[in-house]
């Protein structure tokens, strides 16, 4: 972990960085000791991932028209702050600094996460799965093999499924996913979405953490 004062410092650490494209920074205080999405902050959530969504797309059946994929409304979801699998990432150093210091009163110091990723599109069959999995109630895989077929009009393969849920990813900042989230647009804004725990060939309802992806770099400001 790095220690620094001033918004110079700060910028000074972060320009070793400079030559890469896929840096995402997370900002918030360090009396949260995890990062996590708001879906894994309690069991009874996760067990309910399926419900939450159903129950928020017919709600506001309005606000979702013309979102058409489980990850854009999701996006919607995280927008109005209902708990999802995302957890919200910036592309824009200052605008994690501001979110890691922005507890005026708190005792805590302020922490940006670093990392550098790769980052894949809406269109990721790595994305798709794992914005899949909230929509469902059930995790058998055969069940998965062809809800993803019929969302998507694309196979996947048992080893995919494995694969793909058990590891979280990081989605580059696009138009087309500030279309379901308007604040996107001004904070340089993206997300991760997390995986679930598997355990063999079984998929877990429990989400993951993002802390089971290293940073690549921690500043305490």
């Amino acid at each position: 972990m790095e220690q620094v004062n001033t918004v110079d410092d700060y910028l000074k650490k972060l320009s070793h960085y400079d030559i890469y494209n896929n840096v995402f920074y997370r900002g918030q205080s360090e009396e949260h000791k995890s990062i996590t999405s708001s879906i894994s902050r309690d069991s009874g959530y996760t067990k309910n991932e399926h419900s939450i969504y159903r129950e928020a797309v017919k709600m506001r059946a309005v606000e979702f028209e013309g979102l058409i994929s489980p990850i854009e409304r999701l996006s919607k979801m995280q927008h109005y702050g209902i708990p999802t699998r995302l957890v919200d990432m910036t592309i824009d150093p200052l605008v994690a600094l501001f979110f890691a210091v922005q507890k005026v009163d708190s005792k805590s110091p302020g922490n940006v996460y670093v990392f550098i990723q790769s980052e894949l599109t809406l269109n990721d069959k790595r994305v798709k799965l794992l914005s899949l999995l909230a929509t469902l109630e059930s995790f058998e895989i055969e069940g998965i093999k062809n809800s993803y077929f019929e969302c998507y009009s694309e196979s996947i393969t048992e080893d995919e499924i494995l694969e793909f849920a058990s590891e979280s990813a990081f989605i580059n900042h696009s138009v087309e996913l500030q279309k379901s989230n308007k604040r996107l647009f001004s904070q340089k804004g993206t997300f991760a979405i997390c995986g679930n725990e598997v355990i063999g060939e079984e998929i877990k309802k429990s989400v993951l953490h993002l802390d089971s992806i290293e940073p690549t770099m921690v500043i305490r400001v």
